[in-house]
């Protein structure tokens, strides 16, 4: 088993280092997969074709990816729906990059398109009395800053697209 597991993460490795040249990206993904499998949640990551990621995105890209991913295993993880499924895309096209994840869990309520962006939303509990709901307000901010867009699908398993333009070069 642990060698059919490791051998799934180099094959893993491999298909996404060839797809995205930003080894934070890469190594970022193969968490989430690995932490997802560990769930007994698919996450399927697809990116069609080569991804440059300009270095001043790098941060801001794994804190986006990293929040939205997190959020979609969470949901799956508490709802236990019957397919637990998370799908990650990210593109790049026409001078911006798109980052599209999207999850068979419950979806965010209807009405909430926009509440869920502010902070302190949150479908989870507090039971240790922490602030929950922060990080879509965090993935706001990012996305704004880059002069991007983000938005979200409601209806059932929850849907978050991204569209963070490129920087020119520096």
């Amino acid at each position: 088993y642990a060698t059919e597991i490791d051998q799934q993460a180099a094959a893993l490795a491999d298909e996404l280092a060839a797809n995205i040249d930003d080894p934070r990206i890469v190594g970022l993904l193969i968490a989430k997969t690995t932490v997802a499998r560990e769930r007994g949640v698919e996450l399927m990551v697809s990116c069609p074709r080569r991804l440059h990621v300009p270095p001043r995105c790098s941060a801001a890209l794994v804190s986006i990816i990293g929040n939205l991913a997190d959020n979609a295993l969470e949901a799956i993880t508490g709802a236990n729906p019957p397919e637990r499924a998370v799908f990650l895309r990210l593109e790049s096209s026409d001078g911006s990059i798109t980052i599209d994840v999207s999850d068979t869990g419950p979806g965010s309520p209807p009405g909430a398109a926009e509440a869920i962006f502010s902070g302190g939303w949150s479908t989870k509990p507090h039971p240790d009395g922490r602030q929950r709901g922060l990080g879509l307000t965090l993935v706001r901010e990012i996305v704004r800053s880059f002069g991007g867009d983000i938005a979200v699908q409601p209806g059932a398993g929850a849907r978050f697209v991204v569209s963070l333009p490129i920087p020119a070069p520096v």
